[in-house]
């Protein structure tokens, strides 16, 4: 679950890793057409909305549409994922607080996304002169100020705070990188004060001999930080649920809230695609039914999409097809 060209998303996996993983996935397609196709074990309640530049001149009636198709959707629960792209633009004050009052009169709920340094994943990665201490501390500093001056958590359709910054396997492996990590989100736990504070992971094929249960186990237990769980079935299919099925069972077995972030793009793979580049169309709907069968058993409280706009509700190719498909299936 990455922005357009986000080199976060996980490089290919090993032939092997293919082989086994396109089992499963080829199984839960099987299971999922034995029995009646508009069934659904699983529905999707809740969305992430991801704000580009050109969002900042939607009229409040566009706000209001994307806010109301999520709520027809049955999909309350909303992640704004962040309120800040570096210096490229902003979402001032004024138009949160907009945001929250349309999410309360659709009855939804909205959690805030900190500011986001976009970065990253060229710090994490070594591509970027930045050092990672000194991002990770200017990337605090940056949403503790945020999180000091923001008036939102006294609206009555604040859900919480979301980190926008994901986390993988790969990219927190030695001990020192984990002690980085977990100054990091400690500093931004306690600035976030009492209200609660979710942060995205995903499985990264760059080291295939890691799950994410080591990376959970290593971050503080008293962090409180809740799991958004991302699939991965936009680029990989269905099989890279394999990959989740450790870290479900361990989020189970100790008790710890989370929800999975039912991805549903179908990322292309094309020659002509510049390196690192990303481009995707609207999963269809059969490869969705299967993929929230299977979101349904990990024990996620919740299934938060990536995103319905523009892949249910909006542009994205396949758009309405997937849409119309969704629809009659809620109505079953």
């Amino acid at each position: 679950m990455t922005d357009a060209g986000d080199p976060a998303v996980p490089r290919a996996p090993g032939r092997r890793a293919i082989l086994a993983a396109a089992a499963f996935g080829t199984l839960a397609l099987l299971s999922r057409s034995a029995r009646d196709p508009w069934r659904l074990s699983g529905r999707l309640d809740g969305t992430f909305i991801q704000p580009w530049r050109d969002d900042l001149a939607l009229s409040g009636t566009g706000w209001a549409r994307k806010i109301a198709d999520a709520r027809a959707f049955g999909c309350p629960n909303l992640v704004l994922q962040w309120t800040r792209h570096g210096t490229d633009y902003a979402l001032d004050a004024d138009l949160i607080i907009r945001l929250m009052d349309l999410a309360l009169a659709a009855g939804c709920r909205l959690q805030v996304g900190l500011p986001y340094d976009p970065d990253y994943w060229a710090v994490l990665e070594g591509r970027s002169p930045r050092p990672r201490p000194a991002f990770l501390d200017a990337a605090a500093t940056e949403a503790a100020r945020f999180l000091a001056a923001a008036p939102f958590a006294r609206h009555p359709a604040f859900a919480g705070w979301y980190i926008p910054y994901e986390l993988d396997q790969a990219s927190w492996a030695r001990p020192e990188e984990m002690a980085l990590l977990a100054a990091f989100l400690t500093r931004l736990r306690q600035a976030g004060g009492a209200s609660p504070m979710a942060i995205s992971c995903f499985h990264s094929a760059n080291a295939p001999d890691r799950t994410l249960v080591e990376l959970w186990q290593a971050l503080p237990a008293d962090l409180a930080l809740r799991p958004l769980v991302q699939d991965g079935v936009g680029m990989f299919g269905l099989a890279n649920y394999r990959h989740l099925v450790p870290l479900f069972a361990y989020f189970r077995a100790t008790g710890r809230a989370f929800d999975v972030v039912v991805e549903l793009f179908a990322q292309k793979q094309s020659d002509l695609l510049e390196p690192g580049a990303f481009a995707a169309d609207a999963a269809d709907f059969v490869r969705l039914a299967a993929q929230l069968d299977v979101a349904a058993a990990s024990g996620a409280e919740h299934l938060i999409a990536f995103a319905l706009h523009p892949y249910m509700t909006g542009p994205a190719s396949g758009a309405g097809a997937l849409r119309t498909a969704y629809a009659r299936a809620l109505d079953q």
